[in-house]
Formats: structure tokens, sequence, C-alpha cells
């Protein structure tokens, strides 16, 4: 088992300890230069008409993080546009990023990039979001309110989905959102101390780190990789895991993130004899019971979950309802899952 990183770091270190200027949930955005318009443009987050909301991400050519955030923001950016919402990708230079590659590849990807998109060529704009803020890597992105604040930032399949459509509806705590960075900074502190733990392998030490990260910052997926490591890779305790993982969905039952990331990281697990069939299947049907009626992604987790366990017919029943709810340029892919599930029955049938 690995553990698995959501981000590209690369030239952006080097600039965090020379940041001047601190940026934080609350302030106002602040100014946007870019040398180039991509696609789309002109647009200004940091001159609010009281009825456009930003989302800036930055993001580059070489990050293959930030290459899977695109369809997301695609659709984010379908979904909302008629509500106000603006997507701007920002890519800048560094390890090798240019102006002329931008183009090739925006204009490679046609209509599966549909959003605005920017090159900063002279870094203005990324040193006074990205290396202000003190983000560590890509793809990062800010959400820019009507009045001009940023009130949102993060990794862009962190909360963005949850958040957008409250910051829209103007119905959004930046008070709460600000809590939640103060508790991402403690989870990094614990991080950094499993970091040596696991170096010293200090088995138990690790285990408990790992406890208290989960307490304070309940949908940290970094967390569920320290444990699978810990408990499995390390110490073969699968009992332990169990416990932990069932007093997390205890504790956060009507949490429909942390159940889908208990229910996605049990899906991951390879070895067999460490699965936990009926933690895996309670935790998926919770997220799907306490997603939106339209959360296609949802169904099919607890689809997936249903197969995973045997029960095929609930599998099928689900993962139609998925093709159902899946976004135009998914639902081929869904249908393809439909299809493995109903194959899976027949043949079973044959026997």
């Amino acid at each position: 088992m690995r553990l698995a990183s959501r981000v590209c770091l690369g030239v952006l270190l080097l600039a965090v300890a020379a940041a001047a200027d601190e940026l934080k949930l609350g302030d106002p955005a602040p100014a946007f230069s870019v040398t180039d318009w991509v696609k789309g443009g002109p647009a200004d987050p940091a001159k609010p008409d009281g009825r456009t909301v930003y989302v800036v991400e930055f993001w580059a050519t070489w990050c293959g993080p930030c290459l899977q955030t695109i369809p997301h923001l695609t659709e984010l950016q379908r979904k909302y546009r008629s509500d106000g919402l603006v997507v701007i990708g920002v890519a800048y230079p560094g390890q090798g990023e240019s102006l002329q590659k931008v183009r090739d590849f925006v204009g490679a990807r046609g209509d599966a990039m549909d959003y605005v998109v920017a090159y900063d060529g002279d870094s203005q704009t990324h040193d006074r979001y990205l290396v202000a803020a003190g983000a560590l890597g890509i793809p990062h992105a800010f959400v820019i309110d009507k009045t001009g604040k940023v009130i949102w930032q993060g990794h862009p399949a962190a909360g963005l989905d949850a958040a957008i459509p409250q910051i829209l509806k103007g119905t959004y705590s930046v008070d709460q959102a600000i809590a939640q960075q103060q508790r991402s900074a403690q989870a990094l502190q614990i991080m950094a101390a499993m970091a040596a733990q696991a170096q010293a392998k200090d088995w138990d030490g690790l285990k408990g780190s790992i406890g208290r990260l989960v307490a304070i910052d309940p949908a940290n997926s970094d967390a569920l990789n320290w444990a699978f490591y810990a408990y499995l890779q390390e110490t073969d305790d699968a009992a332990g895991l169990r416990t932990l993982l069932t007093h997390h969905l205890d504790d956060h039952r009507d949490d429909a993130g942390v159940n889908a990331q208990v229910a996605g990281a049990l899906l991951d697990i390879g070895p067999v004899e460490y699965r936990q069939p009926d933690l895996l299947l309670r935790a998926a049907a919770r997220a799907s019971e306490l997603a939106d009626p339209g959360d296609a992604d949802a169904v099919q987790l607890y689809a997936r979950a249903a197969f995973e366990v045997g029960l095929l017919d609930k599998a099928i029943e689900l993962q139609r309802q998925a093709v159902e709810r899946a976004p135009p340029d998914q639902r081929d892919r869904a249908q393809r899952v439909l299809d493995t599930y109903q194959a899976c029955k027949a043949l079973r049938a044959g026997d």
C-alpha cells in the first residue's frame, strides 16, 4: 500500500518562504493580472460586480493531478454558469511551462476544458494568490465571492463542490471555513509528527496520532492512507483498523463526505483478507442516502460497494439510477459499468 498524493509540488515550494504577504480567508481578493488570455476572458475577480463568483485555479500542463480536475471544473462551470459562476484556470512559468504549451494543450482539449484559461507569464498573480496563501502545491483553487472576498481555498476536489452552491446562494459561512483552515493547520503539524513516528517505527505512537488527526479533521484523506499503512502494512492489525473506522463512521454518521471517503478507501484495499465488507456497504449506503438527489457519483459508489460484496441485483439497480443521473459526458462510462454488472449476473446464472 502506498500513501497517495493529489498535488504536484514544484517551483512554488521555493517561493513560499519568501512570501512577504499572507492571504487569508475573508481578505479582499488580491490584484489579478495575467499576460495572456488563452481561452475566454478577460475577467477580474478583484473587481466585484455584485453578481459573479469566481473560482481561480492554479494548474500546469505537466501536473497529473491538475489534469484530473479539468472534467470536475468543466462540470462545475456548466452547472452554475447561469448562476454567475466563472471558473478561471491560471497557468504560470516553471518546470518547462510556456504560453505555447498551454495554448496547444487547451486547444487540443476543446470543449472538454469549458472554462476561462489564462497564462500568468510574469507570475504576479501566482505570487499574490498562491505564494501569499502559503499553498504548497497545485492544483489549488481560490473562490472569490460576489463582494470580492476570498472565502474558500484548497484542492478543487476537497469540498469545492459543496461550497459553490452555498456561496452562490449567500449561505456559506466564512467563519466556519476559517475554523476548518485552522484545523487543517493543526492536521499538518500532526502529520509532520506522524512522518517522524513512521521513520522511527513507533507504530503505537503513529496510531495515536492517526486518531487525533481524524478527530480534528474528519475529512482528511491522508489520514486513511496513513491508517492503512500503520494498521495493515506494518502491524497486520485489521481489528484495530476496524475499531478506528467504526468509531469514525459512528461519529460522522451525517457527513456524506466522510462516509463516501471511507467507502472509497475500503474499495481500494488490495489484499482481500483486509477488506471490511459490512463497513464498506454501510458507509457507501449512508453516503448515497445523504447525497443530493441528482448525485450520480454517490449512487455509483454504492453500486460498486454492492457489487464488491456480491449483491449483484442491488448493484445493477443502483447503477441504472447512476446512468440516469450521470451528466451526458459521463453517461457512456456509467453504462459500461452497468453492462459489466449485468454480464457478471449472466455468468452467475449460467452456473
